[in-house]
């Protein structure tokens, strides 16, 4: 029997929607980069940066993005074109940061600063068999580091050193106890598919700057823990963007954080 999952760009396309409604928000920039993208909105309460990562497998033959304003976002989120995707997910973390950081949406969730590799591993310390969703070195050879078996799939194959096909998930979900997933899962829309197939995993955790969208929506398609990115200093994330840089050049102008569901205590 086939299941149907929702999509989560059109969960997030209505979340910003109804957001845009109620405050007049500007779209100052959009850098699509060889490896991210950067979005930055201004409104009354300052400026916000939204990232995403950018695959050139998937996105290389598309054509541009028209013309790009705050009106045509759905019409990004939803387009059969990975590219316009691409850009429509920045414009929503970018939008998404401004609501979290700069209106005080952050009060509502439990939040850590900073976050690491470590502190992802210690989120699944002890479990068994882990699957991860995105073959991010660094962050797997810690995990087996520790001790624990962990199993990669990767959609691009020149990433897929040492990974499986992701068209091999669903072979591989049986007996899984924790599901790390990347936030290039949200622009696939592939996200709501691997929570949907690996529902007994805990946590599952989404990880990475393009998981700076909206966190209630990420809690609703059934992650337990974000761990994104803030971005710090906007001008010079839109340089090194711009000359081609990746997730290790960004380092110094990003801070790294973990949402949880629920408020803080006190």
């Amino acid at each position: 029997m086939w299941m149907v999952c929702r999509s989560i760009l059109m969960d997030l396309a209505k979340v910003i929607k109804a957001r845009l409604s109620k405050t007049s928000l500007k779209l100052s920039t959009l850098v699509i980069g060889l490896r991210y993208a950067i979005a930055v909105v201004e409104g009354s309460e300052g400026e916000a940066g939204g990232l995403c990562f950018v695959d050139i497998l998937d996105s290389f033959y598309d054509p541009m993005p028209p013309s790009l304003e705050l009106a045509q976002l759905e019409r990004l989120l939803l387009s059969p074109y990975h590219l316009w995707r691409i850009a429509g997910v920045a414009i929503v973390n970018a939008i998404s940061q401004y609501f979290f950081w700069n209106c005080g949406e952050r009060s509502k969730y439990r939040v850590e600063i900073p976050c690491d590799t470590k502190s992802i591993v210690n989120h699944v310390k002890g479990k068994r068999k882990i699957l991860v969703v995105g073959n991010m070195g660094p962050l797997v050879a810690a995990l087996r580091n520790v001790g624990i078996d962990v199993y990669v799939v990767e959609r691009n194959p020149l990433y897929r050193l040492r990974a499986y096909t992701d068209t091999s998930l669903k072979l591989l979900a049986n007996d899984i106890d924790a599901l790390i997933v990347t936030g290039a899962t949200i622009p696939n829309d592939t996200l709501p598919i691997i929570t949907s197939l690996l529902e007994g995993a805990r946590p599952r955790i989404i990880v990475g700057p393009t998981a700076q969208s909206d966190p209630a929506t990420l809690f609703a398609h059934g992650i337990d823990i974000v761990a994104t990115t803030k971005v710090k200093n906007l001008t010079r994330a839109i340089e090194l963007i711009e000359r081609g840089g990746g997730r290790r050049d960004l380092s110094s102008v990003v801070e790294d954080y973990v949402v949880y569901p629920g408020k803080a205590d006190g």
